[in-house]
This record gives C-alpha cells, sequence and structure tokens, in this order.
C-alpha cells in the first residue's frame, strides 16, 4: 500500500505545480497588459496643439517703447505672438493695470510675455494700452 501513495503523491504534486505555473504565467500576462493600459492612459493625456504658429516678436525701436506709440504691424504681432523683444517689458502699475516699458539689463521687475486675458491695443491719438481682453472705449480702435 505504501508503493500506490508514493506513486500517485508526486502524480498530484507534479499537477499543481503545473496549474501554479499555468496561474502564475497568467498573473504575470494580466500585469503587464495591465501596465501597458496605464501607459497608454498616461500618455493620452499629454496635449499637443499643432495649430500654433510660432512667430517671433517684431524689433521695437528705443522711440516707441519710451513713447509707448507701436505701429499697428506691430501691435498685432505682439497679440499673435504674446511676446515682447528683449528691449520691452510689461510692468504692472499702482492702478492693477499693465503698461509698456523699455527694458534694460532687466533692472526693473516684468514680463516679456503678454498675460492670458491682456492685449495690446492703439487709441486714436496713436497711444499704445495694455488693456483686458474684449475692452471698449470710443477712443480706442478696434
Amino acid at each position: 500500500m505504501t508503493i500506490v501513495f508514493f506513486g500517485s503523491a508526486p502524480s498530484v504534486d507534479v499537477k499543481s505545480q503545473g496549474l501554479h505555473q499555468v496561474q502564475s504565467n497568467q498573473i504575470e500576462k494580466n500585469i503587464n497588459e495591465s501596465i501597458n493600459l496605464m501607459n497608454d492612459i498616461l500618455k493620452s493625456d499629454v496635449y499637443e496643439n499643432s495649430d500654433k504658429k510660432e512667430t517671433e516678436a517684431l524689433k521695437i525701436g528705443l522711440p516707441r517703447i519710451l513713447f509707448q506709440r507701436l505701429k499697428q504691424e506691430q501691435v498685432d504681432a505682439v497679440n499673435e505672438s504674446r511676446k515682447l523683444p528683449k528691449n520691452a517689458k510689461l510692468r504692472d502699475n499702482a492702478l492693477g493695470g499693465m503698461y509698456l516699458s523699455f527694458n534694460i539689463c532687466d533692472f526693473y521687475p516684468g514680463t516679456h510675455t503678454l498675460h492670458a486675458g491682456y492685449e495690446v491695443k492703439n487709441d486714436i491719438l496713436g497711444f499704445t494700452h495694455v488693456v483686458r481682453e474684449g475692452t471698449q472705449a470710443w477712443f480706442l480702435k478696434k
């Protein structure tokens, strides 16, 4: 009788090891599929705007910046690219608005990029103002 038990015990043991190996292979396959799915989900969150135009801001001379009298093509270029050249900065004024300032050696605090929600407009006399988008007044050109 002991021979029968010894003969059957290893066969049961081999079957259970084979079953465990099949289960572990399936678990590894499921884990790899989950990792691939998570990688695909994380990659799909990246947004790239292919329509965005990279335009360089036009050069603006010192007198135009000091007297704040930009040409209409310069105003359009700044509004389109949302950037100012190196010699110009946007600075905050005491009333909570912004104004155009000359930049020399980054001495004053300010930024070269136009903040979201702001645009540059000329008035009827030709002076340049930094106003919130959609601002309308009788003296501002459209």
